[in-house]
Parts: structure tokens; C-alpha cells; sequence
């Protein structure tokens, strides 16, 4: 095999991984979410004591109320993706 058969390679490889590892922030993002919403509605249904703005919605309602809420989702999403970058970033410089 020569080089710019190996360097072909290699840049196939590095899109799978691009492409494998973007994939992977939006999972741990979305499940970050869904645990923060768990809790968040969790915490908030047992405060009101299953109530909203006048409605028995009980626990659950308190979860998909923050599931969906799409500031909340964005937040949580952001700060998911700033941790992993500052941890990148601190890996990157121990490395260098």
C-alpha cells in the first residue's frame, strides 16, 4: 500500500469519527436532558404537590412540562457541549 493510499484511508477514517463523535455529544446531550427534566419535574411535582395553574397534572405532567420546554432543553444542551469542549480542551493542553 502506499502513502496516499494510507492517506485516503486516514481521511475516511477521521470523517467516520467526526461524524461518530457529533453523534455522540447529541446522545449524552439528549440523556442529560431527559435525566435534568426527570428531576426538575420531579422536584417541581412533589413542591406543588401535583399541582398547575389550577390542574391536577400531577408528577409526570411536571416531567413532560420540562422535557419539552425548549429553553430548558437548549440550556441543558449548551452546557453539555461546554463541558465537553473545556474537557477536550484540558486533555489537549496535558497532551501538548
Amino acid at each position: 500500500m502506499d502513502f496516499f493510499a494510507r492517506q485516503h484511508l486516514a481521511k475516511r477514517n477521521t470523517r467516520k469519527f467526526v461524524i461518530l463523535f457529533c453523534l455522540v455529544i447529541l446522545a449524552i446531550s439528549a440523556l442529560n436532558h431527559l435525566v435534568f427534566s426527570m428531576v426538575a419535574g420531579g422536584v417541581a411535582g412533589f413542591n406543588a404537590n401535583g399541582w398547575h395553574e389550577g390542574s391536577r397534572i400531577g408528577m409526570f405532567g411536571f416531567i413532560l412540562n420540562y422535557f419539552f420546554d425548549l429553553k430548558y432543553a437548549l440550556a441543558i444542551t449548551f452546557f453539555t457541549m461546554l463541558i465537553i469542549m473545556f474537557l477536550a480542551f484540558y486533555k489537549y493542553c496535558q497532551l501538548r
